[in-house]
């Protein structure tokens, strides 16, 4: 059974591609998006604890959640390759419009918003926020931390660069922040 998401954790799988659905792309509002299971609740439930956890949930407009129901991701990207042929098929209007040149196929392989760099903010946005979270905790060291220099946290400058550099590697700021809160241990 599908558990309701708390406010925190809903921001947690929002923020995983930036306000965009992580499967076509297109901008989501916050209070408008579906929490989507990549591997679907309805097949794994009974088998996997880990199925109705915000790892297993990327944000999603309502028609790309509604396409993918409970199909996984290669059988969700199969269903939309053959989109296509089926309108072909079954519309006149799309036949008219294809041949009138008003729409065009393309071929190419289906690609998810997440897999081709829809994760989150940008690198600017994430050294922004990061170097806000350095000033908090300079605001909270102070006096105390013996590694505050000229009114910046040293404690923190080693920890930031290289978890931007894992941020260039990974792709996502929650990702980053984990690695930030492990290299803080």
């Amino acid at each position: 059974m599908r558990r309701r998401l708390t406010k925190k954790e809903r921001k947690i799988v929002y923020d995983k591609c930036g306000g965009h659905c992580a499967y076509c792309g297109c901008e989501i509002p916050f209070n408008g998006f579906h929490a989507d299971h990549v591997r679907c609740l309805r097949n794994f439930e009974h088998v996997d604890e880990s199925i109705d956890t915000v790892d297993n949930m990327l944000p999603a407009c309502s028609s790309c959640n509604r396409y993918k129901s409970t199909y996984d991701l290669e059988t969700f990207r199969k269903m939309l390759s053959g989109i296509p042929k089926r309108l072909a098929r079954d519309s006149s209007t799309y036949n008219i419009a294809l041949r009138f040149g008003m729409i065009e196929e393309h071929h190419d392989p289906v690609q998810f918003y997440f897999e081709i760099g829809g994760g989150g903010m940008t690198e600017n946005e994430a050294i922004k926020e990061l170097k806000d979270e350095n000033e908090q905790c300079y605001e909270q060291c102070e006096g105390f931390c013996s590694e505050v220099i000229n009114n910046v946290c040293t404690c923190r400058d080693a920890t930031i660069l290289s978890a931007l550099e894992q941020y260039r590697a990974i792709g996502t700021v929650e990702e980053c922040r984990e690695a930030m809160r492990r290299q803080r241990r």
